[in-house]
């Protein structure tokens, strides 16, 4: 999990990199409605990710979880877009 608290454009992104992953260690099910977000690299890993544009970016309180930092931020008012997440993206203010 990376949150970007860039001021021009916030955002915070999901990603996860299970290693060698074959056909059958996802449900079908699941990896027919994960599938717009896998992508497979050139030595077979997939990886699974998604991104969130936000309007802004709560203040990461100290000792406060990033569940519920994400819990303040991910809201149908603040999130601006939901793509796949970009692994060559540049970060600028990363936690």
């Amino acid at each position: 999990m990376i949150a970007d608290f860039n001021h021009d454009s916030p955002s915070i992104s999901l990603i996860h990199i299970p290693g060698q992953m074959h056909s059958g260690d996802l449900h079908t099910d699941l990896r027919g409605q994960l599938s717009p977000f896998i992508r497979t690299t050139a030595d077979a890993n997939q990886i699974i990710g998604i991104s969130f544009s936000l309007n802004e970016l709560p203040d990461l309180n100290p000792g406060e979880s990033f569940q519920n930092f994400i819990h303040r931020a991910l809201t149908i008012v603040n999130i601006e877009d939901v793509r796949i997440a970009d692994l060559y993206a540049q970060v600028t203010i990363p936690v």
